[in-house]
């Protein structure tokens, strides 16, 4: 059966890779986010976990504005329908040309710049942008009460929350293979919001 025939259920549509899928770009991304929330009870929860993002994605000097954003033409149209976006840092600076150095000295700055780019996609609708960068931990930032209301399934407790994480710390000389440590960082954060969202659900009938 077609996606949006499908009796409603509970649950998530995450969505990998489309710089990388020349047939699911740019409206179509779009048109499959939307048929995607219409088929899951209180619209799901959207997720869309970056790869591939090659070098020069803006191409303009400087920062890029929200207005270039929405118009990029792998994302740009489908970016008003995600709930939790996951990207890296290299593909934060490709996508948005922010300036990231990476240089112990210059954290500051660094979250900085990074908290501004997260907050171009905010400003096009994502409502929970998750930049992971490694050995320098996460960062979340996550949009307002409006843009929560259009989404029911996300945590109200995540509103104009914004979280820097640390990397957690190994023991020396620890093999780490780094395959698949973004899908498990996005599927983590996904359960997370569906966990919370249960725990806030049951607060507000406590309230009652």
């Amino acid at each position: 059966r077609r996606v949006d025939e499908a009796a409603p259920v509970h649950g998530a549509f995450l969505f990998g890779y489309p710089h990388l899928l020349p047939y699911m770009q740019g409206e179509y991304l779009a048109t499959v986010f939307d048929r995607a929330r219409t088929a899951m009870e209180d619209g799901g929860i959207i997720v869309m976990d970056l790869n591939g993002v090659p070098e020069g994605a803006h191409a303009g000097p400087g920062l890029r504005s929200p207005e270039s954003l929405r118009e990029d033409a792998v994302i740009g149209p489908a970016l008003q329908h995600v709930d939790i976006l996951h990207l890296n840092e290299d593909e934060l600076v490709c996508l948005t040309g922010c300036d990231v150095t990476g240089e112990p000295d210059m954290q500051q700055e660094d979250d900085y710049a990074i908290g501004v780019a997260a907050g171009l996609f905010l400003r096009c609708g994502v409502a929970v942008v998750a930049v992971t960068r490694g050995s320098r931990g996460c960062s979340i930032c996550c949009n307002d009460e409006d843009r929560f209301a259009r989404s029911k399934a996300l945590p109200t407790s995540w509103i104009d929350c914004t979280v820097k994480l640390n990397a957690m710390e190994l023991p020396p000389n620890t093999i780490i293979n780094t395959n698949g440590a973004g899908d498990a960082f996005t599927s983590g954060l996904l359960v997370a919001a569906m966990l919370r969202h249960g725990i806030d659900l049951a607060l507000d009938d406590a309230d009652l």
